[in-house]
Parts: structure tokens; sequence; C-alpha cells
């Protein structure tokens, strides 16, 4: 019972971590793109910040299982 346990607790911190990661390197690009030009920065102020976030995650095929989880969100927001 005990290895059940300790099984399901990694897993479930491996898909946290894995899901903030995913969240950490969307802001990334989300901020290299900002960063290549005026006119993106200019277009992603024109657009806002939601509707940036999912252009990002649909061009970066972020998975939805990972969207979902609050650590994903959480990274995203932290590293903008």
């Amino acid at each position: 019972m005990r290895l059940f346990i300790r099984t399901g607790l990694v897993v479930v911190l491996a898909y946290l971590l894995l899901a903030a990661y995913a969240g950490y390197r969307v802001a990334r690009g989300i901020d290299d793109a900002k960063s290549s030009s005026l006119v993106t920065r200019v277009g992603a102020h024109l657009m806002g910040r939601n509707a940036v976030e999912r252009l990002a995650i649909t061009r970066g095929h972020v998975p939805g299982v990972l969207t979902a989880s609050p650590t994903f969100w959480m990274a995203l927001h932290a590293a903008e």
C-alpha cells in the first residue's frame, strides 16, 4: 500500500513540475517574441494578454492536460 501511495505522489509531483515547466516555456516564448520586434510588441499589446497566451499555447501545441494544471498558469503569469 505504501508503494502505491508513493508512486501516486511521484506521478502527481512529476505532472505538476512538467506543467509548470511548460508554462515557463510558453512565457519565455511570449517574451522572446515581444522583444524580437516593435511590431510584434505593439500587436501583442493590442491583442491583450489573454489572446496572446491562447495564441502561444495553440502555436506551441501545448496539450490540454498540461494547461488544466494550476501550476501551468502560475508559472506562465510569474514568468511574464
